[in-house]
């Protein structure tokens, strides 16, 4: 188990896990932030996400405001055809 202690205001994460039903593999992504998570920094891990999973991605998000921002929204709405 890797236990690490931490508070968003030293070090954020975002993460993904890519799996599809009937397919052997799962991936999984991750990207350490020092600080608080922005929304430029959500859009820029949307993207590179998007390089690497070609399939429809659906979203499970915390109420984090960044998340809710409306520029992290208008980026999800202009990416409706594979963001969920």
């Amino acid at each position: 188990m890797l236990e690490e202690h931490f508070n968003w205001q030293n070090l954020s994460a975002m993460g993904g896990v890519a799996w599809q039903p009937g397919q052997p593999r799962t991936r999984l992504f991750l990207s350490l932030r020092p600080g608080s998570i922005k929304a430029e920094e959500i859009i820029c891990f949307l993207r590179s996400l998007r390089r690497h999973v070609k399939q429809p991605v659906a979203l499970l998000w915390d109420r984090l405001p960044a998340h809710r921002s409306r520029q992290v929204q208008d980026y999800i709405a202009a990416h409706s055809d594979w963001l969920h």
